[in-house]
């Protein structure tokens, strides 16, 4: 039945956000690392950039779910906005490469939950469409 099919859908959305999560770990490590090589300040430079979308994905993935919005969707919406995500997770990861390592963890717990309510309430646009995340299909 219904019930069945919608566990499924859920699960395999699970899935898909899991996975596509721990890739882009898996690429921002290996980039980073690879610029390392070349130049410490590029890697830290791009190591912000990387982790500004990263943290903005997972405090947007939140409110992606409660509106029950499919993953291809979410992720198309995600790249036309680049710039508003980048925004939203650029002071979150600032704090991250600022503080010493341990301090760091300290200041992620205490800034996620502010960052996800913040989340929760923003209501980024499509410009091309003027549509916003809440209104798509």
């Amino acid at each position: 039945g219904w019930v069945k099919q919608t566990a499924l859908q859920a699960t395999s959305g699970t899935i898909y956000w899991a996975l596509i999560g721990v890739i882009y770990s898996v690429l921002i490590a290996l980039f980073v690392v690879f610029l390392w090589l070349f130049s410490q300040e590029l890697s830290t430079l791009a190591t912000l950039i990387l982790t500004s979308w990263l943290y903005s994905f997972y405090c947007f993935d939140y409110k992606i779910s409660a509106i029950g919005l499919r993953s291809t969707k979410s992720i198309s919406f995600f790249e036309s906005n680049w710039s508003f995500y980048f925004g939203f997770g650029f002071p979150f990861a600032a704090a991250m490469v600022i503080f010493p390592s341990i301090l760091s963890s300290g200041v992620y717990a205490l800034l996620f939950p502010i960052f996800v309510c913040m989340s929760a309430e923003a209501e980024p646009l499509i410009y091309e469409k003027n549509e916003k995340l809440s209104e798509m299909d």
